[in-house]
C-alpha cells in the first residue's frame, strides 16, 4: 500500500486467473478483502476495523484493479473510511464504507 497525500491509501492489483471466477471476473470476496485491507492501511494506526458496508456495482474486469481508500472522518474514538475499486477504463466495481474504532490501550504493568 502507498500512502496518499490526502489522508488515505491506494494499491494497484493485476487481474489474473488466480483471483477470477470461471468467466474471468474478480471474485467478490477478493474485492471485499482488497477494500478492507486498503481501508485498514488508510485509517489511523490506533484504529481497528469494526464494520463495513459494500455495494457491488459492476464485475471486476480488465488488466488491473485500482483500489483507493480515503479517510472521511477521524476522531479519538472512531474513523470512517470510503474505499473504491475501479477496473478497466475506470469503471466502478465496488464501493465500501468502513468504520474503525480505537483499540483499547494495553493495561500498564504495575
Amino acid at each position: 500500500m502507498r500512502p496518499l497525500l490526502d489522508n488515505g491509501a491506494r494499491i494497484r492489483v493485476p487481474i489474473g486467473p488466480h483471483i477470477g471466477n470461471r468467466v474471468g471476473h474478480v471474485q467478490g470476496g477478493i474485492l471485499l478483502g482488497l477494500a478492507a485491507s486498503t481501508a485498514i492501511a488508510a485509517a489511523p494506526r490506533h484504529m481497528a476495523l469494526s464494520s463495513l458496508s459494500a455495494w457491488y456495482v459492476s464485475p471486476g474486469r480488465g488488466k488491473v484493479l485500482a483500489v483507493r481508500a480515503r479517510v472521511l472522518h477521524s476522531g479519538r474514538s472512531f474513523s470512517v473510511v470510503h474505499t473504491e475499486i475501479t477496473g478497466s477504463g475506470g469503471a466502478r466495481v465496488i464501493e465500501v464504507v468502513s468504520n474503525h474504532v480505537a483499540r483499547p490501550s494495553s493495561p500498564r504493568e504495575g
